[in-house]
Formats: structure tokens, C-alpha cells, sequence
């Protein structure tokens, strides 16, 4: 397995994916996000690969905050059902750890949905502390 920056020519697997973990999306709209992230240096994307096929994903953001020291969020990880239980998710964190010391983060933070109770279990065996529970709201915005 080979863990490596996300190219163009990921998209396609990328955004199956997307699709089997729940966040659906078209090929030309995970297209786009993918050039728009790739322009801002405080974002990476890495994939693992197996015998040329995207098996997983992780995207990392850092992030400077008036209300807390600099830190990395995992904003989204995935790996395709048949590779769970195989370390692929540790090389992507472990991937998305060292990518936050060579940028000069000393924390990384990430969030886990309810609905996904298994992921409970795997960040603590890596290390990482459930700090707290809240609620997420959102507003979707429309123009005047």
C-alpha cells in the first residue's frame, strides 16, 4: 500500500468513495473542490493506494484560531468497506500527523458523527481523546 498526495487523476475513485461512506456528490463537483483545495496550502489531501486502486482518504486542514493555539483537523476520512480492519486507516492518520508536525502543528483534532459508532473505538487506540459533545447546526444561506 502506497500512502501519497491526491492528484487529478483520483478523483473518479475518490468520489465512489464519497458515495459509499455517505457524503454523495458528482465527479465534476468533487472535481472542483479538489482544485479549489489544492490551491490553499493550509489543506492536503493524501490517498492510499493499492495496486493503482484508492482504497482511502483523508483530508487535514490547519487551522489558527483567536480562541486556541494552531491545530490540524481531519476534515473527512474514508475507506472503502472491503480495507476496513486492515490498517488503512492508521496510515492515513499517521500520514495526516506527520503532515501536521512538518507544518508546525503540535494537535490535531477531528470530529466523528454518532451514527458511526465504530469509529469510537479507533482514534482512542491511536492515541486520541474524546474531549467533548456538542451539538453542529447549520444554516443554509439564500441571497437576497
Amino acid at each position: 500500500m502506497l500512502v501519497r498526495r491526491m492528484e487529478s487523476i483520483d478523483v473518479e475513485q475518490v468520489t465512489a468513495l464519497c458515495e459509499q461512506f455517505g457524503y454523495p456528490a458528482s465527479r465534476e463537483e468533487v472535481e472542483e473542490r479538489f482544485h479549489h483545495l489544492q490551491r490553499l496550502t493550509e489543506h492536503q489531501i493524501f490517498v492510499v493506494e493499492d495496486n493503482g486502486v484508492v482504497i482511502g482518504w483523508i483530508h487535514v486542514h490547519g487551522i489558527h484560531s483567536l480562541s486556541s493555539p494552531p491545530y490540524v483537523e481531519v476534515r473527512g476520512i474514508v475507506v472503502d468497506n472491503r480495507y476496513r480492519q486492515q490498517g488503512v486507516g492508521r496510515l492515513l492518520m499517521t500520514e495526516a500527523e506527520n503532515w501536521a508536525l512538518e507544518n508546525g502543528y503540535r494537535v490535531v483534532r477531528l470530529r466523528s458523527g454518532t451514527q458511526r459508532p465504530e469509529s469510537h473505538h479507533f482514534y482512542p487506540k491511536l492515541g486520541y481523546e474524546r474531549t467533548k459533545t456538542q451539538h453542529h447546526y447549520q444554516k443554509v444561506l439564500r441571497e437576497p
